[in-house]
Order: C-alpha cells, then sequence, then structure tokens
C-alpha cells in the first residue's frame, strides 16, 4: 500500500526578473481533439491530435489581455486540488462570433497563453489552463454599455479538480515553443 507524500525537494528561489501580465494571443482547442500529450514533470513538450483537429487563436488586443485569470488553490478534506481561471473578451458581435460563444457555452477547452515573463530560453512563456479536466464556461455576457468590452463578450472559463498547480508548454528553446504551437493551429506540426 502506497503512502501518499508530498515532501519538497528542492530550494525555493525567487527570480529578480519576473514580471506579470500575459501577452495579446493565446490558443484554444476543444479538450476532446487532444488525444494525448508529453509531460515531465509540469513541462508539456507536445500535443497529440485527432485526424484533422487543430488549435485556434484568441487575440484579446486590450491594454490587459486575459485579465481574470488565475489559478487558486482548492482545499478539500482528502487532498487539495486547483482551480483554474481563464478569462478573455471578444471584441465582437455578429453572427459568427454567437456562433463561438454557443459552442463556448457548453464545450470542454484547453487555453494556452502566453506569458510576459518567459524564464530562462522562454521555459515558462507558455502555460498551459484545462489539460486535465478541460475548462467549460462559468460566465459568458455581453453588455452593450460595457468599457472593457466595448459592447463585445466577456468570457470566463474554469477547471476544477486539477491536480497541478501549473502545466508550462516548452520545446526545446521558445522559438521552437511558438513554432509548435503556430503549427498546430495550421495542422502542420507533427501529432
Amino acid at each position: 500500500m502506497a503512502l501518499c507524500e508530498y515532501k519538497l525537494t528542492a530550494d525555493i528561489s525567487n527570480s529578480c526578473n519576473i514580471v506579470g501580465g500575459l501577452r495579446e494571443v493565446g490558443y484554444i482547442a476543444n479538450k476532446g481533439d487532444i488525444t494525448g500529450y508529453t509531460e515531465v514533470g509540469n513541462t508539456v513538450s507536445a500535443l497529440t491530435f485527432d485526424t484533422d483537429k487543430v488549435m485556434y487563436k484568441i487575440y484579446t488586443p486590450t491594454k490587459t489581455p486575459f485579465t481574470g485569470s488565475n489559478v487558486a488553490l482548492e482545499e478539500s478534506d482528502v487532498v487539495n486540488r486547483f482551480t483554474n481561471t481563464v478569462s478573455f473578451v471578444i471584441l465582437e458581435n455578429d453572427d459568427t462570433t454567437a456562433g463561438i460563444i454557443d459552442k463556448l457555452a457548453n464545450g470542454k477547452f484547453v487555453v494556452v497563453m502566453h506569458n510576459e515573463y518567459e524564464g530562462t530560453n522562454g521555459a515558462s512563456a507558455y502555460s498551459v489552463y484545462g489539460l486535465e479536466r478541460g475548462l467549460r464556461a462559468s460566465e459568458l455576457t455581453r453588455d452593450p454599455y460595457d468599457d472593457a468590452s466595448a459592447g463585445g463578450w466577456t468570457v470566463t472559463m474554469t477547471e476544477t479538480g486539477a491536480a497541478k498547480s501549473e502545466h508550462f508548454f516548452f520545446n526545446t528553446d521558445l522559438a521552437t515553443t511558438t513554432s509548435t504551437l503556430e503549427g498546430y493551429c495550421n495542422g502542420s506540426a507533427s501529432n
């Protein structure tokens, strides 16, 4: 019978160069289109997609892109977990956008966001949310008078019960990592 132990195995160090915030472009995929992934520790180096399935870009041209996105501890009587929240705005309201909102309302998703702080060689540049259980819509609102969304949509998705506090996406170096994510969008990355 195995005993669950949670013991530190490394020093807790700090970077003097860390900066907060997220960049304007992120990536989203249907959770069911991802058939597997390669992960060591908390770093994912590859995603495997079902045949002819791809990621899509999320572009948020605001002063504080993806504001409201966060990771929070989820306390339990047995083992603590994490809640991942991804928030963004869609600065549009048309037929295509309504179709996207309809899909976001009921689907499960994985989102990759580009951090301002990229870490050593870009190893911390991209964070992955929804990889374990999938992100689900928790708020979809459109207020024609809301200045933050310019009358468009505010989207908030959450994943509850995640075992890991963070998943990073990194493959070799920052350029290769970004190229891999872009390849997932047009189907050119190897699956």
